[in-house]
């Protein structure tokens, strides 16, 4: 361990090691179980908008499934869907462009990790699922890489319409103007917000007829999602959940059993009226309690709140952990004065991996473990200090 003290590079070295290693074991359980989601069901995210954008076009509002994110972001499924004449290849070309760019802009950063590097790439499980789910995170993930790059240079107007921008799109990822916050740069959260609303009423008054049916509609849409998957316990699915409401329903089902269909919704019904309370007493806190910590523990702590407070939040959000994975190596290569780098490795490596073979029974538990792992993962981001020269700070030891 002292030698991983010592030498960064060996702590790197470990960690590809277990990311290959979890990775081949993984999908080694292949074909006893799949990986990923149900292949059935591969790019539907995208897919199942088709029909969506069609009826729109003719003045209605419908579709296969509910639609249950914010207004702009069917303007990016539009985006894929009505300019490309092949949607699903364009939005895979478009996710694999932004990773490949990301990985590009952290190797010039520090050229020394290349391979540590080109093995995240390849062993990019939340990358990997997000595609196949067909799934737009990508765009927010790009926001807020750019977000946090002029932060870190900072420019912080840019980073603040950044921000806005990504939450727009998915609403979590505003939280990230929390790093505006703590320097007090009250004009940029502003405006963070401001952009936020505007991208919504805008996104709104196109969907039409107008802002107000609009937003009917998608509410209609979302008491549907709230009733037919919230607060219901779908096996499929709580293997790839990793929110920390997740967690409750496991455990609902596990301590009481299994039980009629209305029985169980009225358990979490319950359980999600006490989990919202505390989610947001538990956001605040954490957020309170890093005020005063050095700009990347922040950005972890902020990272994983947008990933487990969301009452549903499946593993193709786990890519946000690229952007704080990239920042640590960063200060890793460059300050060389992390203590025990391999408490903030592993549980990368753990959550950059799927985890078919945890599970209890039939069901698999895999999303409560990474929840579990972003908690950790917190917790150490709580306990030591990473003031990094890549945010302009001094360090204290």
């Amino acid at each position: 361990m002292l030698a991983v003290k010592r030498d960064p590079r060996v702590a790197l070295k470990i960690y590809c090691a277990v990311l290959v290693g979890l990775t081949l074991l993984a999908w080694a359980f292949f074909p006893w179980k799949w990986p990923l989601f149900d292949p059935q069901l591969r790019f539907s995210d995208l897919t199942e908008n088709y029909e969506r954008l069609r009826l729109l076009s003719q003045g209605k509002w419908g579709g296969p499934v509910m639609f249950v994110y914010p207004a702009p972001s069917l303007v990016v499924f539009a985006f894929f869907i009505r300019v490309f004449s092949q949607p699903v290849t364009a939005f895979l070309i478009f996710s694999a462009a932004v990773y490949l760019a990301a990985a590009a802009l952290l190797r010039r950063a520090v050229g020394s990790i290349t391979v540590a590097i080109a093995v995240t790439l390849l062993c990019a499980y939340p990358a990997v699922f997000q595609m196949d789910r067909g799934n737009i995170e990508i765009v927010p993930f790009l926001f807020v890489l750019g977000g946090v790059t002029c932060f870190a240079r900072n420019q912080y107007w840019a980073a603040a319409i950044l921000f806005g921008l990504a939450g727009s799109i998915k609403p979590f990822p505003l939280l990230f103007a929390y790093l505006l916050l703590t320097k007090r740069l009250y004009k940029q959260v502003f405006v963070a917000g401001a952009i936020f609303l505007i991208a919504n009423l805008l996104a709104l008054a196109w969907i039409g007829p107008t802002v107000l049916d609009a937003y009917h509609s998608l509410a209609a849409d979302k008491v549907i999602f709230f009733e037919k998957f919230l607060l219901k316990y779908h096996p499929n699915a709580i293997h790839f959940d990793h929110s920390l409401f997740s967690c409750f329903k496991q455990a609902i089902r596990l301590l009481l059993g299994w039980t009629s269909e209305g029985a169980m919704a009225a358990r979490l019904q319950l359980a999600y009226m006490i989990y919202v309370p505390l989610a947001m007493v538990f956001a605040a806190l954490c957020l309170w309690v890093f005020r005063r910590k050095p700009v990347l523990n922040q950005l972890f702590a902020v990272t994983i709140i947008v990933l487990v407070i969301p009452p549903m939040s499946y593993d193709y959000t786990l890519i946000a952990l690229y952007i704080v994975w990239g920042a640590f190596a960063i200060h890793l290569l460059h300050d060389r004065t992390v203590e025990r780098p391999l408490l903030f490795l592993i549980p990368f490596a753990i959550l950059m991996t799927p985890h078919p073979f945890l599970r209890f029974g039939m069901v698999g538990c895999g999303g409560q473990v990474n929840a579990l792992l972003l908690l950790f993962l917190l917790g150490v981001a709580f306990k030591i200090d990473l003031p990094s020269s890549l945010f302009g700070e001094a360090h204290s030891y």
